[in-house]
């Protein structure tokens, strides 16, 4: 199962609910692929990677598009950090981190 940048939209009860219902789908030698967008306790660093993202954002995108998405997405993610994540996939999961780049993560979470 794969879920890029989705559940953290989501509300906490329904992300748990989810979780629960992947547990219940997953094969025993299946996996969820998870890929999330986290912060950092350090503000510097997190003050970097926001604006290392906007640069990357500038190639494609026109600042008025940028910043409606921002905007828009701010009222709805719910983020965590790094440590926060692995820590609530690991309730329902053992959780290997796969992939990192700024302030984004991949885990590969097994029963």
């Amino acid at each position: 199962i794969t879920s890029l940048f989705t559940f953290q939209f989501m509300k906490r009860d329904e992300r748990d609910r989810c979780m629960e219902n992947i547990k219940k789908s997953l094969t025993p030698d299946g996996a969820l692929v998870v890929s999330e967008k986290i912060y950092t306790e350090d503000s510097n660093m997190q003050n970097m990677y926001e604006f290392l993202n906007i640069d990357y954002k500038r190639k494609s995108f026109s600042e008025k598009e940028i910043l409606d998405k921002e905007q828009s997405l701010r009222k709805m993610a719910s983020l965590f950090t790094e440590k926060e994540l692995i820590s609530y996939y690991s309730q329902h999961f053992k959780v290997s981190v796969f992939w990192r780049n700024l302030n984004f993560i991949g885990l590969v979470c097994r029963l």
